[in-house]
């Protein structure tokens, strides 16, 4: 028997590696780029845009139940949605695709309580509907495990990743945080632009490189972004003994500090705490918001 020769050991070793993932080779879409987003694939660890999708179309890209962007190009078209200070670049982005994107607007979701607060002008994916999905072509910079934290907005339901067309993980957004607040004299839209940010899952990246992300989600639900975080990297209280710890490593500095369960966590530094610190974050922070819509609040519609 013949001794095998470098080209065959070279096919061995890439099948071996587009078994752990890869874009698949038939994968038509680009990363997305415009004026003022040239840097290439979104990055992982990072924060995972969810407006910013690949190019390349319907069934490509992405999949709508129907080609009208709602958001950017239909409701961001009348003038009290444009607000002033938001340039036309956002409030009708990729107006003429058919993912539905709008953005945080003061006169939407900064007028009343969030269990966490967005910033004014993020995108965000709205309109979902079940069997709807955005492609993302992402560069993983170390291959291991990730915690997803998702910004989202309305019903508490599980999601879908899948990595180079296999699922890969699944995020359950924990709570329906329009369900946290008093909000009888609000008018029904409202609660889809009432916002929460919470870990959702955990997704395995078996090696470094770029990968197809493929977002699968469902009616009731705004989406503005997904941090993917090492999941070694986070610094936690130990129930047990009290000590905070960044992954396995205790922190000396923050010894002493509260005891009732609650997490710091890595990357952006946001505190993960009980119902009852997120109504106290509501309501001392913003004690001049009333518990009734702010003068001028509309009762149509701001979805």
């Amino acid at each position: 028997m013949k001794a095998l020769g470098p080209q065959f050991a070279l096919l061995l070793f890439l099948v071996a590696s587009n078994a752990d993932g890869s874009v698949p080779d038939n994968y038509k879409g680009k990363p997305f780029r415009d004026a003022t987003r040239t840097a290439g694939p979104q990055t992982i660890p990072g924060r995972l845009q969810a407006a910013l999708y690949d190019l390349g179309g319907e069934g490509i890209a992405y999949h709508d139940v129907d080609q009208i962007n709602h958001g950017s190009g239909e409701l961001n078209h009348k003038p009290e949605h444009c607000e002033e200070g938001a340039p036309v670049a956002v409030c009708r982005f990729r107006e003429a695709e058919g993912v539905d994107l709008s953005y945080v607007k003061k006169g939407a979701d900064l007028n009343h309580p969030n269990m966490v607060v967005p910033e004014w002008q993020q995108l965000y994916i709205g309109w979902t509907e079940d069997g709807e999905w955005t492609n993302y072509t992402v560069e993983v910079k170390k291959a291991g495990t990730y915690r997803i934290v998702a910004m989202y907005s309305h019903t508490a339901q599980t999601i879908q990743f899948s990595l180079n067309n296999k699922p890969a993980a699944s995020c359950k957004l924990p709570l329906d945080p329009a369900k946290q607040f008093p909000l009888q004299n609000y008018p029904g839209w409202i609660i889809w632009h009432i916002w929460n940010k919470a870990d959702c899952g955990e997704i395995n990246f078996p090696q470094a490189g770029r990968q197809l992300l493929t977002l699968h989600y469902r009616h009731g639900n705004n989406l503005a972004y997904f941090d993917f975080e090492p999941a070694d990297e986070r610094i936690t209280e130990d129930d047990y003994d009290s000590e905070y710890r960044f992954g396995s490593r205790p922190i000396a500095s923050l010894q002493g500090l509260d005891t009732d369960g609650g997490s710091f966590m890595s990357g952006r530094s946001a505190k993960s705490c009980s119902l009852l610190c997120a109504w106290a974050t509501w309501l001392f922070p913003r004690i001049w918001f009333p518990l009734s819509p702010p003068l001028g609040m509309p009762p149509t519609s701001f979805h």
